[in-house]
């Protein structure tokens, strides 16, 4: 079966990003990894994210796109989903909501 990362980029998005990642943790299939990209946040999203386990590398260039790709550079899952950190599933849709990843791993990682 195939392995499976999450990419998060942020930017001080720790209130939402603290949501996600507790989320993601209640999935019924979890990640292989978390990876939040820093995108030069103020806040408190890089501790966040390290209390969570997640794995977190730095990306300096500017923006959105900047970020995701150095997610996707970083990643080791052969499958990735990335998110927002305020990402929430609705019904259990979405990137966050709790069969999401077992749904991704039903229909792509066979």
């Amino acid at each position: 079966m195939s392995t499976l990362s999450v990419v998060v980029p942020v930017l001080n998005d720790a209130q939402h990003l603290r949501v996600l990642l507790d989320l993601l943790a209640r999935q019924s299939k979890a990640p292989e990894e978390i990876i939040v990209v820093d995108n030069g946040s103020t806040d408190d999203s890089v501790f966040w994210a390290q209390a969570a386990g997640a794995r977190v590398i730095h990306q300096p260039l500017p923006g959105i796109l900047a970020a995701a790709a150095a997610g996707y550079e970083a990643a080791t899952g052969e499958v990735i989903i990335r998110c927002d950190a305020d990402t929430r599933g609705l019904r259990s849709t979405g990137c966050a909501g709790s069969t999401s990843i077992s749904r991704v791993a039903a229909n792509w990682m066979r």
